[in-house]
């Protein structure tokens, strides 16, 4: 996430710009601050200016979570360390938006 240029849309050297309305990123924020409420860990971002987020990286997460379930249309990523493939693929299976 630090080597992605957040910013305005409108400057060719942005590669992530704002979202379609502060509305949407108050809801990515509400995700975010749920998540963290139940337990994980908000390793990087957390800023909003206006429909503008940083990039957000969540760790400690569980699959049970919102972040983890439904797609978050915003700049927000979980990370979820996997030992062995199976329960990889299994809790990638186990959401609507899996690889079923």
């Amino acid at each position: 996430m630090d080597t992605i240029r957040f910013g305005d849309p409108m400057d060719m050297a942005t590669e992530v710009s704002t979202l379609i309305d502060e509305q949407a990123a108050i809801r990515v924020e509400g995700v975010v601050e749920r998540a963290v409420a139940a337990g994980a860990r908000l390793l990087r971002g957390g800023k909003r200016q206006g429909a503008q987020l940083d990039g957000m990286v969540l760790t400690n997460v569980k699959p049970d979570m919102e972040a983890v379930r439904e797609e978050i249309f915003g700049p927000a990523l979980t990370i979820q360390p996997y030992e062995e493939l199976a329960p990889l693929f299994a809790a990638i299976s186990d959401s609507p938006f899996g690889l079923q």
